[in-house]
């Protein structure tokens, strides 16, 4: 309990040194030299508009329909500028249109209590690295490397168009399965060097972290589930190889670390969040293949869960392959033998049609077992996907 005590004291006193050392290195930049830049930021827009229809074929389906549509849209605003000292100052905000998974109720249902601006924040780029602040996406996200896909909604790690409702498969290190993006944070990225680049952020508050319960996609248990001053830590290496006897050969890999204190005081199995991943790809000669683990106890003392996937991509003037698998354990430590599997494999193929625009077509096959009600289920799946972005 001592050595407990003694770590959160050490990372409470961590936290301050970065944000004080932040302050001042910003305030040290706004006085070498003149700053005016002869016109304000402006900004640019643009954005996607992701759709998918499937036909499923579901063991245990409810009596719901046997086809699913599912669509996720957003415009961004962005911009940025040169000070006259060199120094790089920038917005980003995402708002989010709509979006409907497509689940396995097979009827829409929107995320409930988003906020249209789902992310905006201000940024300060130099030789010192970057800094950002405002409502993003923390290190666990933006530094993860996962395996190659060719779809943007439809797929087996992070799926955020789900026609079966089945995929519970998530490598991605985020708190909330991304949800962490809507809270104020503070970030700041080292300069990248010969490929290797380093990051950490912080989010003080966390009162929209609210997980569903036994849902691994949330990387947190039960309801009830309170996390707060969540730190985020990861390195990363990409780099092409230009000129090898293979090619051009690009290699990418990285590992993120995440913890927060949970401040919950309901009953139930609360605990400090304790999360981690790793991921890699190698891409050459128009081929790409990779791969990400995760493990995680998702803020509860009776979770540990761990996820991996593989996966492979082939690119041929216009058209994308793939072909990728998965599996996840959930498993229940208090009680012997009860745990929750999961296994997805998917194959499929993509057209761009031209600047910004896809069509393409896959199936996934996902299966669920399960030591406790429900029974075990599976599904088939057949999509099409579209991806129209401006």
């Amino acid at each position: 309990m001592y050595a407990l005590r003694k770590f959160e004291f050490i990372r409470g006193e961590f936290m301050k040194k970065l944000l004080l050392s932040s302050v001042a290195a910003l305030s040290v930049m706004a006085v070498v030299g003149p700053v005016h830049a002869a016109d304000k930021l402006k900004l640019d827009l643009s954005g996607f508009f992701n759709g998918s229809a499937a036909y499923v074929d579901q063991k245990l389906d409810s009596g719901t329909r046997d086809y699913a549509f599912g669509s996720d849209s957003e415009i961004w605003f962005d911009g940025a500028m040169t000070l006259d000292n060199g120094l790089v100052v920038g917005f980003h905000a995402e708002g989010k249109l709509e979006e409907d998974v497509g689940g396995a109720s097979r009827f829409s249902s929107p995320e409930s209590g988003n906020d249209f601006i789902q992310e905006s924040f201000i940024f300060f780029e130099g030789a010192f690295g970057r800094i950002e602040f405002g409502k993003q996406d923390g290190i666990g996200h933006q530094m993860t490397t996962t395996g190659p896909t060719i779809f943007t909604g439809n797929r087996i790690n992070d799926a955020q168009l789900d026609a079966s409702g089945l995929m519970t498969i998530n490598t991605d290190n985020t708190v909330n399965n991304g949800l962490d993006e809507f809270e104020r944070k503070i970030i700041y990225l080292t300069p990248v060097i010969a490929g290797f680049q380093a990051g950490i952020s912080f989010t003080p508050d966390a009162d929209g972290f609210q997980g569903s319960s036994f849902d691994p996609r949330t990387n947190t248990t039960t309801g009830s589930s309170v996390q707060e001053e969540i730190i985020e830590v990861g390195a990363s290496f990409h780099r092409v190889f230009e000129g090898t006897d293979m090619g051009d050969v690009s290699v990418g890999v990285s590992g993120t670390y995440v913890t927060a204190n949970e401040t919950s005081t309901t009953l139930g199995f609360p605990d400090d969040l304790e999360s981690w991943n790793v991921g890699g790809q190698i891409g050459v000669s128009g081929f790409t293949v990779g791969g990400s683990y995760k493990d995680s106890n998702m803020g509860s003392t009776f979770v540990d869960y761990n996820a991996w996937e593989v996966s492979g991509t082939y690119e041929l003037g216009p058209w994308g392959f793939m072909l990728g698998y998965g599996e996840d354990k959930t498993d229940f430590v208090l009680i012997p033998g009860l745990a929750f599997e999961t296994m997805a494999v998917e194959g499929g193929v993509d057209f761009m049609l031209g600047a910004g625009v896809s069509l393409g077509g896959g199936v996934q096959y996902v299966d669920v077992d399960t030591s406790f009600a429900p029974a075990d289920d599976d599904a088939t799946v057949v999509f099409i996907e579209t991806m129209v972005s401006f």
